[in-house]
């Protein structure tokens, strides 16, 4: 919030209250260049303003007749209809509630524009082959059309993936504008509250179920506050995404029916990425935090092969597969081939926990002990490693 008219002592003064200084009855003070009050930068709390300010006045009595009558004399507003989308079908006995509790959610409450389409940017053209987890023409569609003003799940993926930018950017993080005593944690911090917001304020009269879009937002904010360095926060978001993937059992070929072919790729994708976090959490530390895990027997090891493409074309699969371009992610892709030669070693070998085993569902079929010819060997996985390591070392003495 910019600072308002002078005072008459020749004093910046602010043209309404944030959240803080509005609930201590205070009054809330600007530097001249500063984007938070002087009592948020002191606790170290971020400068909001989303609490609704009631009206001055006695009510006006022509408008609550009209209103006891059934009819609203105003007029729709378009920052309303962005208001009604993260707020939908609320319930007759919360709509009284929602003024106050559901906020308009922008992407001002994050940060610019510009340097929300800075980060974007970033993602795209270095984080990307990491963590592919969009298809890029169509988010670029959807970026281009700012379908994060109507759209709250698009809205959620743009701010979970500029956390992730600020996390894991090899830009210097006050090289995107961002004011002074704003750090990569605080930005990340609030990146995650933005989100929480968001799904609550959406599904307030349903709860939160689970969904493959907030799966990957929940995986994406994992890696981005792991960066920053706020663990406990990580894990609670990679819970979160482990167990959506369990609930919705994204790992087997029958759940995908609801899917075109791109949703399908990018839930197959997110599933090696959430594996591997849930395998690396299993192996480091005696209890792991990712909490129950899904029995590796039941998984279609033979479905999951991801295709060699960045960005597979709808309804095309067979043009994606003749391509003969490298993609970006051939490394992520040469990864996922390492971790399934663990298959070829067996349910028991596989990373897990023994004591969660008898909590997993019976499996209908074992597809771990049909495996066809796309499950790599122990020995092929090597070959692998090796053929790696010579391509490195001859690119770096070339």
């Amino acid at each position: 919030m910019s600072p308002g008219e002078s005072s008459r002592k020749g004093k910046p003064i602010a043209r309404r209250a944030c959240d803080l200084c509005r609930s201590r009855k205070l009054q809330c003070v600007f530097d001249q260049l500063g984007t938070s009050c002087k009592r948020c930068v002191q606790v170290e709390m971020p400068c909001t303003f989303m609490t609704t300010r009631k009206p001055r006045g006695p009510p006006n009595r022509r408008v609550a007749e009209a209103k006891a009558q059934g009819h609203d004399p105003h007029h729709k507003d378009p920052e309303n209809e962005g208001t009604a989308a993260h707020a939908q079908c609320l319930p007759k006995s919360l709509s009284s509630l929602s003024s106050s509790l559901v906020t308009y959610l922008t992407i001002e409450h994050f940060c610019s524009n510009e340097i929300f389409e800075l980060l974007i940017s970033d993602y795209l053209q270095h984080i990307y082959p990491l963590h592919p987890i969009i298809h890029r023409p169509r988010f670029r569609v959807d970026f281009q059309n700012k379908c994060y003003q109507s759209d709250p799940f698009f809205y959620r993926l743009c701010i979970s993936l500029s956390a992730l930018a600020i996390s894991w950017s090899p830009r210097n993080f006050q090289s995107y504008g961002f004011h002074p005593d704003e750090t990569i944690s605080s930005m990340v911090e609030r990146a995650h509250y933005l989100v929480a917001l968001s799904k609550t304020s959406q599904r307030l009269h349903t709860g939160i179920q689970p969904d493959a879009q907030d799966m990957v937002c929940s995986y994406i904010l994992s890696v981005a506050l792991h960066g920053s360095g706020r663990t406990h926060y990580g894990w609670v978001h990679a819970s979160e995404a482990v167990l959506c993937m369990r609930k919705l059992s994204l790992f087997r070929r029958e759940s995908h029916c609801d899917f075109d072919n791109i949703n399908s790729e990018i839930c197959k994708r997110a599933f090696w990425m959430i594996f591997i976090v849930m395998a690396h959490d299993r192996l480091t530390y005696p209890v792991p935090h990712t909490g129950i895990s899904y029995n590796p027997a039941c998984i279609d090891w033979d479905f999951l092969v991801l295709l060699e493409v960045d960005d597979p074309f709808p309804d095309k699969m067979e043009l994606c597969e003749d391509s003969t371009a490298t993609p970006l992610l051939a490394g992520f892709i040469a990864l996922i081939k390492l971790y399934l030669c663990a298959v070829a070693l067996g349910p028991d070998k596989m990373p897990g926990n023994p004591r969660y085993g008898q909590f997993s569902p019976p499996c209908p079929e074992q597809t771990s002990n049909s495996c066809g010819n796309s499950v790599l060997t122990f020995g092929q996985g090597m070959d692998i490693i090796q053929a790696c390591g010579t391509s490195a070392a001859n690119y770096l003495t070339n």
